[in-house]
């Protein structure tokens, strides 16, 4: 379980994180996201030790990490954006030095699973110099979950990599957020969608959206968008005295596909579906639109500013 308390980082006069707070529980994955230099990698970086907090705190399964740093460590594997490796070393040979590091018990359990889950068996025994940077990202990967830490922090885990390598990451964070807390930021909205259970969405250092995209859609939406294929077309002169708007209406062959607006306190479906079928007009599709998380992000980081 992670918890950050009112979190600030300044550095001088600039405030790259401002008051944020929340809560990550184990079974859980959030995706982390924001625009650049929205204080996403100072956050985590506050989370694992690597900053401390201007103001605040942080507790990893309970263990203050500004009273108890080297405590609350221990349970906590991080993937940074750019992964220190070790050039000369081999790939199996630096994920043992790692495990060494952590204290692992079953050394070769461990290194089997990270060979298997990560996909480094073509690269088990050669050099890190001698590897791509896709291989070298699941390395980094490797390097985060060796030790079985019950806290994972991973900065944007799919760089440089292919993409049946992004969903190979993809499946391998969702099986790890059954039983880690995970945290993961991306510019990947797609990714964030896919792969966590919550997003949080900061700019500027404040949050200023946090929940599913489904109940982050419920909170943004002012309109109901609702799209119907319909026998014929339809008059404006249908929807008179209601808050109906039509936005759209074009011919697809032998029908009419119409898209239409009213306010989210409305539920205006019934009577759409009255007024078309009592005026003879024949409905094939009735289907609400709601806003992608890229629409959500971007109305969210709009609104802020």
């Amino acid at each position: 379980m992670v918890e950050a308390v009112s979190l600030v980082k300044r550095f001088g006069e600039v405030t790259a994180v401002d008051n944020l707070s929340f809560r990550v529980e184990k079974n859980e994955v959030l995706g982390f996201l924001g625009p650049n230099g929205a204080g996403k990698t100072t956050t985590m970086r506050m989370l694992t030790g690597y900053f401390t907090p201007t103001s605040g705190e942080v507790y990893i399964n309970g263990i203050s990490m500004v009273e108890n740093p080297r405590e609350a460590k221990r349970f906590i594997g991080y993937l940074p954006e750019h992964p220190t490796l070790y050039p000369d070393m081999r790939v199996e040979e630096y994920l043992r030095f790692v495990a060494e590091l952590h204290g692992v018990k079953r050394m070769k359990e461990r290194l089997d699973y990270v060979r298997e889950v990560c996909s480094l068996s073509p690269v088990w025994s050669r050099l890190i110099s001698q590897i791509s940077k896709g291989f070298c990202q699941r390395v980094g990967l490797a390097m985060a979950i060796v030790h079985n830490p019950s806290v994972i922090i991973l900065d944007e885990p799919t760089i440089g990599l292919d993409p049946e390598q992004i969903i190979e990451t993809r499946n391998l964070i969702k099986t790890l957020g059954k039983e880690h807390s995970v945290i993961l930021s991306t510019h990947i909205l797609s990714e964030a969608n896919m792969t966590c259970d919550r997003v949080m969405i900061i700019n500027k250092g404040r949050l200023v959206g946090e929940g599913t995209p489904e109940r982050l859609s419920e909170n943004l939406r002012k309109k109901r968008n609702i799209s119907l294929v319909v026998g014929s077309e339809v008059a404006k002169t249908l929807f008179s005295g209601i808050p109906v708007e039509i936005q759209k209406q074009e011919k697809l062959d032998d029908k009419f596909r119409l898209e239409l607006s009213f306010p989210a306190e409305e539920d205006l479906c019934p009577e759409l579906v009255r007024r078309i079928t009592e005026a003879g007009i024949s409905l094939y599709q009735m289907q609400e639109k709601k806003p992608t998380l890229e629409e959500i992000f971007l109305s969210l980081v709009k609104e802020a500013l």
